[in-house]
């Protein structure tokens, strides 16, 4: 199956994402949400990339990592890469798929290293400031620019992606700052 095409997306050819990875059957931002998304033929992968103390990325949705029931506590800016490896999700509300308690969440250069080349990337830059080191990872990675969109809610991290030549988008819940966000070369919102 080949990796989607952002040129080809529009509405009669939408772009089906698995956001957070297979999220309703997997824990969240997990590889095993990833592994499962992609074992179901979705080749578009969104991850939400949080930046962590010592500059490594980590893939987590909230800025604290107790919603995901880890045995941590804290904001997610608190931990080194050492210290978010050795973190465990509590995985009891998917047992009934056979999870053990061994999953922790992921590096965002674990889920770059195993899906490069057969995913399209829909990394968002949760932490502010992280932007650029996001875009940093998928240098280092050598994704290819048309293999992700980078997406931010400030419009300060999409300027590296921007400047790298990835596409961005912007979210928002309002029309406020999408004009800014062309004007800076930003081509989704």
């Amino acid at each position: 199956m080949l990796i989607p095409s952002l040129a080809d997306c529009s509405p009669a050819n939408p772009l089906y994402i698995a956001h957070r990875g297979a999220a309703a059957l997997y824990p969240e931002n997990t590889l095993e949400a990833y592994r499962a998304a992609h074992a179901s033929g979705l080749r578009v992968l969104e991850q939400d990339v949080v930046l962590l103390a010592d500059g490594a990325l980590g893939v987590m949705h909230d800025l604290t990592v107790e919603r995901l029931t880890t045995n941590g506590q804290g904001p997610t800016t608190t931990f080194d890469a050492a210290q978010w490896r050795a973190l465990r999700i509590d995985t009891r509300r998917w047992r009934h798929a056979g999870f053990g308690d061994d999953i922790a969440p992921p590096l965002f250069a674990d889920v770059l290293a195993e899906f490069a080349g057969r995913v399209l990337f829909v990394p968002e830059a949760k932490t502010p400031g992280s932007g650029g080191a996001l875009v940093a990872a998928l240098a280092a990675a050598h994704i290819a620019r048309d293999h992700a969109l980078v997406q931010a809610f400030h419009l300060d991290d999409l300027a590296p992606a921007v400047a790298a030549g990835y596409p961005a988008m912007f979210l928002s819940r309002t029309t406020a700052d999408i004009e800014a966000a062309r004007t800076m070369g930003v081509g989704w919102a």
